[in-house]
């Protein structure tokens, strides 16, 4: 893909393990919806910690989408839309968890969630909203 080389070499190696291996994307679709749930359910107990009791509403939403509408494709939703999506929100939990780091280790820090930050939105256009 010429618009998004990142995503098209995913593409390409997702698909070298062959097309009637289908249980291959079926795991690495359900690993990425489960990741996605996971920081989904961190982050609203990061951001709202007197409601923790009800972070699991918001994993739950996550996971929303996959019963309803993207059951049926994996890779070409999964990686533009939630792996891009992963990226960002791992970078915004790094900086929630460890804002208040030392100052020896502030650099690597920031350093980090800004690689994740930019892997998000060299995979796709999402990784540009989850991080704005």
């Amino acid at each position: 893909m010429g618009d998004r080389p990142v995503f098209g070499f995913l593409l390409e190696r997702l698909a070298s393990f062959g097309p009637a291996n289908r249980l291959v994307f079926v795991i690495f679709n359900a690993v990425l919806w489960l990741a996605f749930a996971i920081e989904s359910l961190i982050l609203f107990q990061e951001l709202f910690p007197e409601f923790t009791d009800y972070s699991i509403v918001a994993a739950c939403l996550t996971l929303a989408p996959i019963v309803l509408q993207t059951q049926l494709s994996t890779a070409l939703v999964v990686i533009p839309a939630n792996l891009a999506t992963i990226c960002g929100y791992a970078s915004l939990l790094m900086l929630l968890g460890h804002g208040h780091a030392d100052r020896p280790r502030r650099p690597l820090l920031l350093g980090s969630a800004a690689a994740l930050a930019v892997l998000g939105i060299s995979v796709s256009e999402y990784g540009v909203a989850t991080n704005l």
